[in-house]
């Protein structure tokens, strides 16, 4: 029994803490952080793209080693200005007699929704770029937290890059609200030390041969200028792929863009050569169009206007325009604030592209009062004479432009004092009118250059 006793007591023993051992909660007055564990473990809760050996490399702690307090709470403010989470907190575990550690950190994690753009780094494949950038901002995909550190992040691994390939610079970022490509981004840009890199010549690649030619005239404008990635991208959405658009290929896009030096300064030019790939895509035939939401105008009308016949080449200029006629059209009938939108719908398979258009015609304005300004009573009767639009008439947008034209011709001697012709134009919403002014001016009036013919009767009021 005696035996028993002491076996069952000997089961039961634990290493004792000593007595200034911060999980001996009778003396809080010691200093925790001079006592150390051992690190067993760090878990992760929370992650959604990061994975917890991300988070865990990020926190900068490694397991099999002594650490104390302050180490952890390290480990978590490294978490926080990584620029990667949201919020980050952590809880304790201890096993072993208190001895050995568990930390298992909770993350929130941040958006990632900022798009990174590298514009002009010579000699480095996308792919090789995006590594560098990997290697500070895991999961990247192009696209990091909207934070001043992430962006510092990218900004650093890429200046670590070309320092290290001998291309002496400083990396700067810049926010860029791209219009032409529908985004915002951040344009990581190298300041070349040795100054400018300009471009010696451009090499437009595309699947269509008849198209070359023409694209790589268009390359000419940017022989000369300073390399800049970004800058030859937006010369090809704007001069290249219109000319893709005119033959049919209505889904081309801009593909890789590469430059390389050129060796020893080939015809005296000590910069970089560039290629650009241009991805036509498939080439189009017009199948038809559908109309929504026209009341005013009949669809056999619109068609006429938007000038396509089925299975003719898809011209994308040419459908751009028939659109525009349709828009003109619907403004000359006082329809000032019409809506146009045109939805494309591709059938790769018969290489046929077809549109559905939906019209919101919006209010019918109708005249309102004429004010002839700056010329004699008499003359401006004359002129008040000529004006066709009686109030109360359908508003006709274009009639303006052929108004003035003829007032000239018609009154040559009386208006040839006045130089310009300012043209303003007032809606009235309620009562859907459009009132005019018509103001002439003379030589002394316009010192600093003729005025505008005529103002735009749907833009905003004076």
């Amino acid at each position: 029994m005696i035996a028993l006793l002491a076996l069952l007591l000997l089961w039961d023993a634990r290493p004792m803490a000593p007595a200034g051992h911060p999980l001996r909660r009778s003396v809080p007055a010691v200093r925790q952080d001079t006592y150390s564990y051992y690190l067993i473990a760090i878990d992760v809760t929370g992650t959604r793209r990061l994975t917890p050996q991300h988070v865990i490399a990020l926190s900068g702690l490694k397991t099999g080693r002594t650490v104390q307090p302050k180490d952890i709470e390290a480990a978590r403010a490294r978490l926080a200005d990584s620029g990667l989470v949201a919020k980050v907190s952590y809880r304790l575990r201890t096993t072993g007699g208190g001895y050995s550690l568990t930390v298992i950190f909770s993350v929130e994690e941040l958006p990632w929704g900022a798009a990174v753009f590298f514009d002009n780094f010579v000699g480095f494949t996308d792919g090789a770029l995006n590594q560098a950038v990997a290697s500070a901002v895991p999961t990247f995909d192009g696209f990091v937290p909207e934070t001043t550190a992430a962006l510092e992040r990218v900004r650093t691994a890429l200046e670590k890059l070309v320092r290290e390939a001998g291309q002496p610079g400083t990396v700067t970022c810049l926010l860029v609200d791209d219009k032409l490509l529908g985004l915002r981004r951040y344009r990581f840009h190298l300041d070349r030390q040795t100054g400018t890199l300009p471009v010696c010549g451009v090499a437009v690649s595309t699947s269509d041969d008849a198209l070359r030619d023409e694209m790589s005239a268009r390359t000419a404008a940017v022989v000369g200028s300073d390399y800049s990635k970004d800058y030859i991208i937006r010369h090809a959405m704007q001069n290249l792929l219109p000319i893709a658009r005119r033959a049919g290929y209505l889904q081309a896009r801009v593909g890789e863009v590469e430059a390389a030096r050129e060796p020893g300064g080939t015809a005296g030019c000590a910069g970089v050569r560039v290629s650009v790939a241009i991805d036509a895509g498939v080439q189009y035939l017009w199948q038809a169009a559908t109309w929504n939401g026209n009341k005013i105008l009949a669809s056999i009308d619109l068609d006429r206007l938007l000038g396509m016949t089925a299975g003719e080449r898809a011209d994308g200029d040419k459908i751009d325009r028939g659109i525009r006629a349709v828009t003109e059209a619907y403004r000359n009938k006082g329809h000032l604030d019409v809506a146009v939108q045109s939805q494309p719908m591709f059938d790769d398979t018969r290489r046929q592209v077809a549109c559905a258009v939906r019209i919101v015609e919006g209010d019918e304005f109708r005249m309102g009062k004429l004010d002839i300004a700056g010329l004699d009573p008499a003359v401006a009767e004359r002129v008040r004479g000529l004006w066709q639009l009686a109030e109360g008439d359908v508003f006709d947008a274009s009639y303006l432009s052929r108004f003035l034209p003829d007032a000239r011709a018609r009154l040559r001697e009386a208006l040839a004092p006045f130089k310009s012709v300012e043209v303003r134009t007032r809606r009235d919403s309620r009562a859907l009118t459009v009132h005019v002014v018509v103001t002439f001016k003379a030589a002394a009036q316009t010192a600093a250059g003729p005025g505008p013919w005529f103002r735009d009767p749907a833009g905003s009021p004076p």
